[in-house]
């Protein structure tokens, strides 16, 4: 049982440690395109998102691609 409790807690720990990086490796994504994308916000992008947050769409992500393509993911 002592065995089988310090494996749980080790992978839980490995599994936390996982998480906290990619959590710091999305993070660090996203800031790195924070520019391009409130560019992309404000490109014709732009009136599409404010219409929607009107609708109460308010969770909107948009995220600039590379060839200068923007996403967005709308959702309520």
């Amino acid at each position: 049982m002592v065995d089988t409790t310090v494996h749980d807690i080790t992978d839980i720990m490995v599994n936390g440690m996982l998480d906290d990086m990619m959590d710091d490796v999305m993070n660090g994504m996203t800031d790195s395109v924070t520019d391009n994308t409130t560019d992309c916000m404000t490109n014709d992008v732009r009136n599409d998102v404010m219409d929607d947050m009107d609708d109460g769409m308010i969770n909107n992500r948009c995220i600039y691609m590379e060839g200068g393509k923007c996403v967005c993911n709308y959702g309520i």
